[in-house]
């Protein structure tokens, strides 16, 4: 299991720096499996069409992280 605190600082930088382009989470040094980081890429949080929109993953994800206080 993660430590929460590791869950909460990607959670925080994701939210912080959410563009219009993928994120490379071995880049940011969460991940250091290409399968892994493929995994989470495909998640599909938001989608990226004119500055992407949320998806309702996007939505439930911010809502769970906002219950746990993050």
């Amino acid at each position: 299991m993660q430590d929460p605190s590791v869950i909460q600082s990607i959670f925080n930088k994701i939210v912080a720096e959410y563009s219009a382009q993928p994120i490379c989470f071995m880049e940011l040094g969460y991940v250091s499996s290409p399968i892994c980081n493929e995994y989470l890429r495909t998640l599909g949080l938001r989608t990226y069409p004119n500055g992407g929109q949320d998806k309702k993953s996007w939505i439930a994800l911010e809502e769970e992280a906002e219950k746990r206080g993050w």
